[in-house]
């Protein structure tokens, strides 16, 4: 099987075109792919070490549980007590 990949591109490119599409595109760069890029950047989560649907479940679920740990810490009001701890 052969793919024809300049007519595929001269397609995709004819549905960027349209506004709704382009819009819908750029949106999805902003709310999707800025989540991923923090994952990558902040926390070096690159690719998934294990294999199997529900041990790589468990392991987005340990990704996902230190990003929210991180926010939490940063809006956590320090007190007296925090501060004596670190």
């Amino acid at each position: 099987m052969f793919k024809n990949h300049t007519t595929n591109q001269v397609i995709l490119f004819k549905l960027l075109s349209e506004e709704e599409i382009g819009k819908i595109y750029r949106q999805r760069k902003i709310d999707v792919e800025l989540a991923f890029s923090y994952l990558k950047a902040c926390l070096a989560f690159t690719r998934f070490l294990v294999r199997g649907k529900q041990q790589a479940h468990n392991e987005i679920v340990f990704v996902l549980m230190a990003v929210n740990l991180r926010k939490y810490r940063l809006n956590k009001p320090v007190t007296k007590d925090d501060s004596s701890n670190r």
